[in-house]
């Protein structure tokens, strides 16, 4: 007896009668008939947010698997390149990344019947801006008080956000402070917001404003035609002109 082996394939979903028909070498013939039932696949529609992100923004994803069997037994998330996952087996893991770039990010669902659907989604990673800071500290009281911001990366198109020791603020990229006082010696801090990204970048300085104080004393009853000494004595150490 002479086995037959063929293949079927299915391009639909639904059930399938095949009819084999089968003759010898006198002429003599069978049938017989085989159902088929072929399951529609699940489908999946990955999504990303939010999107595009910073790096090591969290995003949260979601794999919305629907059809198939309805039950679902396996789920499976990776990346073509790189970036980690809260968990790869589970429907709505959250992704994040520390390098900049575009990331594929591929979802698989297996249901009950072991029908699988897949899907993708591509989360783009920005970069954050840097900035250096500078000043002209230490200054005296009265004079003006010079901070800097030099910023690189991005867009190139950046905001800023000062925050000053005396609570006051300021928006310039290179605030000038003046008159500057005692009140505005201490920490001063920025934070630069690239507009067309939103990915932002904070720094400090410490700046210091000096006061010298001094105070003037006649150590004697000063007469008509008596010569003057007075004796200075500044509040810091500091050289006094008479």
């Amino acid at each position: 007896m002479n086995a037959l082996i063929t293949t079927f394939q299915a391009d639909t979903f639904g059930v399938f009668h095949l009819l084999l028909e089968a003759t010898d070498a006198r002429g003599c013939s069978g049938l017989d008939t085989l159902q088929i039932t072929v399951f529609n696949n699940p489908k999946v529609q990955p999504v990303a947010a939010p999107n595009p992100v910073c790096p090591n923004d969290p995003v949260q994803l979601q794999g919305n698997p629907t059809g198939g069997s309805g039950q679902f037994v396996r789920h499976e998330w990776t990346s073509a390149n790189g970036g980690s996952f809260t968990a790869q087996n589970i429907a709505n893991p959250v992704f994040s990344a520390s390098l900049v770039g575009v990331y594929t990010l591929t979802y698989k669902v297996t249901d009950s019947r072991q029908c699988e659907g897949i899907g993708q989604a591509a989360v783009t990673v920005n970069p954050r801006p840097a900035v250096t800071l500078g000043s002209n500290s230490p200054v005296c009281a009265g004079a003006g008080l010079q901070l800097t911001a030099a910023v690189s990366g991005g867009s190139g198109n950046y905001g800023y956000t000062w925050g000053f020791p005396n609570n006051a603020s300021s928006t310039a990229q290179n605030p000038l402070i003046a008159p500057a006082g005692i009140q505005h010696t201490g920490t001063y801090r920025v934070t630069v917001t690239d507009l067309n990204t939103g990915c932002t970048a904070t720094a400090s300085i410490d700046a210091q404003v000096i006061k010298v104080e001094v105070q003037a004393s006649i150590g004697r009853t000063i007469c008509l035609g008596d010569s003057l000494c007075s004796r200075l004595k500044p509040a810091e150490d500091r050289t006094v002109y008479l």
